[in-house]
């Protein structure tokens, strides 16, 4: 498997209505290497977290399938 992207999100306000927000769902690409660590992949932002975690672990769990000889099913 190669990755051919990795694209994070950046911090950005949004508004719905009379509400302003911020989310991440905006994505620029990136260049260089990325640290993937416990809370997620270094520079991404994340409005929610909680909504997040079960995604970060399926990432880390993929990324050390693959990195240890396995295959992307």
């Amino acid at each position: 498997m190669k990755i051919l992207s990795i694209n994070l999100g950046i911090d950005k306000e949004i508004q719905i209505g009379d509400k302003v927000d911020r989310t991440g769902i905006y994505k620029l690409p990136r260049h260089n290497a990325v640290q993937v660590t416990k809370p997620g992949l270094e520079g991404d932002f994340i409005e929610s977290k909680r909504i997040m975690a079960d995604r970060i672990r399926r990432f880390t769990s993929m990324a050390q399938r693959i990195t240890r000889g396995g295959k992307w099913k």
